[in-house]
């Protein structure tokens, strides 16, 4: 045994690391080796025993500068590896969580479904114009969020065959890269204990890992889309954010039909005040009431336009949204 090895307090790791590699390869000589002992050897190397061994490194004085900065390379790519293995891990927990609730969730949106599908739109009819005016921009706001809903279902739905591919080409990929790092980790079992050959091995067993991690989230993945498709779930969201934006309109222009006719109401009424005012005016104020009887009449007018110009800017959206 060198010098060097004898002072590297991780060199028991390396041990391990070269155990591991040989017990992968004697269970991949047995057919009935489980996937579970395949997976074994990568999952015993640590976060924490790579970054113990890179601080060791870069602690280290009995090695060349130019190994240095490639083992520690090795190591930082390591950590990388295993940052993403992690969140691999995490998508496949949200996937799993997700395929399992597939059946609830689409129970769920069948009750909306059928409790949207005749709903009639309805306002308080003690609201104040004011009021009203205050619920129009929210109304209209909730109804291009129910598009926007219905828009990403759909662009759901018509993803799901390319992205099926796209899996399945990745999966095949993955697994000849799974097969290159087992190559290169049963040539660095016989090799001697050094920086470079440790920091490289932690690298491909850490790169292994990552990869079958994600091959592992994306067969999630793929069982997710199996499920909701079994479930018609992605179809009943459109439907269901369908009908949430078929009511909200409805909702819409009945606040608009409520806001044109509490504004006449209301100029209406400012006018006949303004004769009345007019009538009974002291006649040194005459003629201010007679112009604010021209005003108030004016004003009646504008908001005539308004309620027309609403319809006809309703109208034209409508018309636009059915073009694009």
């Amino acid at each position: 045994m060198s010098i060097w090895m004898r002072k590297q307090p991780l060199f028991g790791l390396w041990i391990l690391v070269i155990a591991c590699i040989a017990s992968q390869f004697a269970c991949a000589a047995e057919p009935e080796a489980s996937a579970a002992a395949d997976a074994l050897p990568s999952s015993q190397i640590t976060v924490e025993q790579v970054e113990r061994a890179l601080t060791e490194l870069e602690q280290s004085s009995d090695v060349d500068s130019e190994v240095k900065l490639q083992a520690a390379e090795n190591y930082r790519a390591a950590l990388k590896n295993m940052q993403s293995a992690a969140d691999s891990d995490a998508r496949l927990k949200a996937l799993i969580s997700e395929t399992e609730t597939v059946a609830t969730r689409t129970e769920q949106i069948k009750n909306q479904s059928i409790e949207l599908k005749d709903k009639k739109a309805k306002l308080d009819p003690g609201l104040s114009l004011q009021e009203l005016e205050q619920l129009l921009p929210a109304t209209v706001l909730q109804l291009s969020g129910y598009k926007k809903i219905r828009q990403d279902a759909e662009a759901d739905l018509q993803s799901r065959s390319p992205r099926r591919k796209e899996i399945r080409a990745r999966m095949a990929n993955i697994q000849e890269k799974i097969a290159d790092a087992s190559s290169q980790l049963k040539a660095l079992a016989n090799a001697d204990a050094t920086p470079k050959s440790q920091s490289l091995t932690a690298r491909l067993l850490t790169r292994k890992l990552t990869l079958e991690k994600e091959k592992r989230a994306l067969e999630g993945e793929l069982a997710k889309f199996d499920a909701e498709e079994a479930a018609d779930h992605v179809r009943l969201r459109m439907e269901v954010a369908t009908y949430n934006a078929s009511h909200t309109e409805k909702l819409i222009a009945l606040l608009q039909q409520q806001i044109n006719v509490a504004r006449e109401a209301a100029a209406e009424e400012s006018v006949r005040t303004a004769r009345r005012e007019a009538i009974s005016a002291d006649p040194a104020l005459k003629v201010y009431a007679e112009q604010n009887q021209v005003l108030a009449e004016k004003a009646k007018t504008v908001a005539e336009a308004l309620a027309t110009t609403e319809s006809d800017l309703k109208t034209s959206t409508e018309v636009y949204e059915g073009l694009v």
